[in-house]
């Protein structure tokens, strides 16, 4: 008999069917005990795919269940291979489907990793436990979910699978669905209705929120009933994570069930929203953009603070010259919050200082397109330039002190002072503004008051005995690179026919740079000539003329349309590269008086109806702006007035 059983054994593992039917049929199945009553053979088969063999041996009565411990059952196998016709025989002919290999998986652990479908609902008709876990500890069901194979999920759920089974960790099949995101499987397993009670269900919902940007997810969650609550551990991280990941519906819930407050919310997303969406749903609940907060700020006072920050790790300090989305959100929130009644000119609590004056203080690293945007819509809803914090300072005093040069540059373009004086008697030139002193005395060029400044500044600099003894106390070529701006504002001045006294004591200083400087001052020399041959086209008044010219004459210059569109082309800056920003600064002056001089015009006849127009211009020459802008306000009192 033993030549007959070695036989059988080699001619099922040759898969040599006829001699196979010629043993079984004059021996029989049975005959030999190390077949197993055809357990062996039927198991040896099915491994080797030789499925006619397989189904010869189960017609003639093979044993199905019987196995050796660390084998597979031929079940095991025939899922294994996918053969849907050789495992429905099987199970006809009583294959246990909650049968375990030595990997402690049942045929259904097969199946799914199988990703066959058919087979998992037809171990399922025979009985195949669908929550059992194998030796990894893993459920078929959630094998099939991190795979992310929703016809695998429909089957086992069709087939009678608990929708709120749980893995050892206690995960719900949804909140497993979630984790991975999967959009199509999260929709499968909630037509199967799981239980909004479950806990791990309900944890879903606010993982969703904190995880993704995508609202689908979360809408889809919130749709099919899942609600929020906002407990005292969860509250703070709940609503950053909805705000932050921009999840509108989530935070709609929030304002209507929850009580979540509008306006508390409106502090956190003005700084950590990235679109302005969730600010905007917060308005429109009538969230207030002016309400401060126990540290006595408002949203917008945290906004500008917050844009001139991250500006610094922005891409203005990889070089960027654009404004990137995230900026422009910004900005978008920025122009939101204006439109709901911001206002710009509310003081913080503990230093007076408005919203301006808080982005001068913090945009170190803020290029200048953006700087320039920013401070254009703040000034454009309304904030004064002249407004003073606790100490006297104003946006100009911030930004100078901080030697901000873009942002100074973009602040006297909008028509900040200069010469304002703060509570200790300081002007921005004296805040150690050092590297902007060029831009502000080019700006200012003709200034009364600049001579004096410029010797000022020029004591500071050297003098022991000065207050100022940051600039003393720094080291030599320090104090010589700040004093360079002086000196080539002295150059530039003089070459224009100005007189500065003790002109000789500023250029006798630095003397490692005079060689420079003389190369300087042929530059100037050269260009100004270049300017008094210039005639403006469509006028008589040459470049130089309009260089020597006070603001109140730059002003009526600039009623000459020929005049006012060249300057505004900005050709001159190409033409003249060491005078632009003194003939920038002439003519942004110039149009900021002839803006005050045009609304005078217009009410000129009732305060002085008797005088012609030339001699009324000249009556107005004798105020300043302050005084004009006073003047308006009184002849058209509807009309509010902030002096340039």
């Amino acid at each position: 008999m033993a030549t007959v059983s070695a036989q059988m054994i080699d001619a099922v593992s040759e898969g040599n069917l006829e001699k196979v039917k010629d043993l079984v049929n004059t021996y029989g199945i049975h005959c030999c005990q190390a077949w197993d009553y055809g357990y062996v053979l039927l198991q040896s088969a099915i491994c080797n795919r030789f499925n006619e063999i397989a189904c010869f041996l189960l017609t003639k009565g093979s044993k199905v269940k019987n196995k050796y411990s660390e084998d597979q059952t031929p079940l095991h196998c025939a899922v294994q291979n996918g053969d849907v016709e050789l495992v429905q025989m099987l199970l006809d002919n009583g294959a246990d489907a909650a049968a375990r290999n030595r990997k402690n998986d049942t045929p259904l652990h097969i199946a799914v990793k199988q990703r066959h479908a058919p087979i998992c609902k037809l171990l399922s008709q025979y009985g195949a436990p669908l929550d059992v876990l194998n030796s990894q500890r893993q459920l078929p069901f959630f094998f099939a979910i991190t795979k992310g194979w929703k016809d695998i999920v429909t089957a086992l759920l069709e087939s009678g699978a608990d929708v709120n089974s749980e893995d050892k960790k206690w995960n719900s099949v949804l909140y497993t669905a979630v984790t991975k995101g999967d959009v199509d499987i999260i929709k499968e397993i909630l037509r199967f209705k799981p239980a909004i009670e479950n806990e791990s269900n309900k944890k879903s919902l606010t993982y969703a929120i904190g995880r993704f940007h995508d609202d689908q997810i979360v809408d889809i969650l919130l749709d099919y009933g899942f609600t929020l609550s906002l407990g005292e551990k969860t509250s703070k991280i709940l609503i950053r994570n909805t705000i932050v990941n921009n999840h509108i519906m989530a935070m709609e819930h929030l304002l209507l069930h929850c009580g979540a407050n509008a306006s508390s919310l409106l502090h956190v997303a003005a700084v950590e929203s990235t679109t302005p969406d969730i600010v905007k749903s917060l308005l429109h609940h009538g969230a207030d953009p002016n309400l401060p907060d126990k540290e006595g700020l408002t949203p917008l006072h945290k906004l500008v603070t917050y844009i001139a920050r991250q500006s610094i790790t922005g891409s203005w300090a990889l070089g960027v010259d654009t404004v990137t989305k995230h900026e422009h959100n910004r900005f978008e929130i920025l122009k939101l919050l204006f439109e709901f009644g911001a206002d710009a000119n509310l003081e913080t609590v503990s230093d007076k200082r408005t919203a301006l004056h808080l982005f001068c203080e913090d945009a170190f690293n803020v290029g200048e397109p953006y700087t320039a945007q920013i401070i254009d819509t703040l000034v454009k809803f309304g904030a004064d330039l002249h407004i003073v914090d606790k100490n006297g300072n104003t946006p100009l005093h911030i930004a100078a002190g901080y030697n901000l040069f873009d942002v100074t540059n973009v602040l006297l373009k909008h028509g900040a002072d200069a010469y304002a004086i703060n509570y200790e008697g300081n002007t921005p030139f004296q805040l150690r503004s050092d590297s902007a002193w060029a831009i502000l005395l080019n700006h200012y060029f003709n200034h009364d008051d600049n001579s004096a400044t410029v010797i000022n500044l020029c004591k500071m600099l050297y003098s022991r005995f000065s207050e100022y003894q940051y600039f003393y106390s720094s080291d030599i070529a320090q104090r010589n690179n700040a004093c360079i701006s002086l000196q080539e504002y002295v150059v530039m001045a003089t070459s224009l026919g100005y007189s500065i006294p003790n002109k000789e004591v500023i250029l006798s200083r630095n003397v490692d740079y005079r060689e420079t400087l003389k190369e300087f001052e042929i530059s100037c020399k050269q260009e100004v000539d270049c300017m008094k041959q210039h005639i403006i086209e469509g006028s008589s008044l040459t470049m130089y003329q309009f260089l020597r010219k006070r603001t109140h004459a730059l002003a009526i210059c600039l009623k000459n349309e020929h005049i006012s569109s060249f300057l505004a082309q900005g050709d001159y800056k190409e033409m003249y590269p060491v005078y632009d920003r003194v003939i920038e600064g002439h003519y942004i002056r110039g149009t900021q008086r002839k803006q005050l001089l045009d609304k005078v015009d217009a009410k000129c006849h009732l305060l002085m109806p008797s005088l012609p127009q030339e001699c009324a211009l000249t009556l107005l020459g004798y105020l300043n702006n302050k005084d004009l802008s006073v003047l308006i306000s009184v002849l058209v009192p509807e009309e509010k007035v902030t002096p340039p």
